[in-house]
């Protein structure tokens, strides 16, 4: 089973950060660097990193899981997990953002699974949930049956 994040997702978030990290690369080269500080220059590059860092890792995101053991790709860090190793699924906070999550229990861990995220809202569900919470939903369970042993 692989899980990842929509393909819009993965197309939009990515040309998104490039766009806004254009933008303020354009408007430091047109401002002009003729005497510029150089610790500016440094946070500005720093800057501009972390947004190119963090969209590439949203876009990333993904649970993909083999008969034997699970790959989680979080915002901030890769997990591999043998199946030996999960005691059990739980609830828990996601690494970054609100809502609710499974996480993956080991004995030393306990890992989130950030791309599983059920928000917290303040409208009911809809009558016709949308394809992408279904596909969640569904993989939900199909990585229940994983934790459990059981084979399809």
């Amino acid at each position: 089973m692989t899980y990842r994040t929509p393909l819009v997702t993965r197309i939009i978030v990515p040309a998104f950060g490039i766009g806004v990290d254009g933008t303020i690369i354009g408007a430091s080269i047109a401002s002009g660097h003729k005497g510029a500080d150089p610790g500016g220059i440094l946070l500005g590059t720093l800057f501009v990193t972390a947004i190119a860092a963090f969209c590439y890792r949203l876009a990333r995101l993904a649970v993909i899981v083999d008969d034997d053991k699970i790959l989680v790709r979080n915002y901030f860090m890769n997990h591999h997990v043998a199946r030996e190793q999960v005691d059990f699924l739980g609830r828990g906070r996601p690494s970054f953002g609100q809502g609710e999550t499974i996480t993956l229990e080991t004995g030393r861990a306990s890992i989130p699974l950030d791309l599983l995220v059920s928000q917290q809202r303040a409208f009911p569900e809809p009558k016709r949930p949308s394809s992408t919470y279904r596909r969640r939903e569904n993989a939900r369970r199909q990585l229940s049956l994983w934790a459990a042993g059981v084979d399809r």
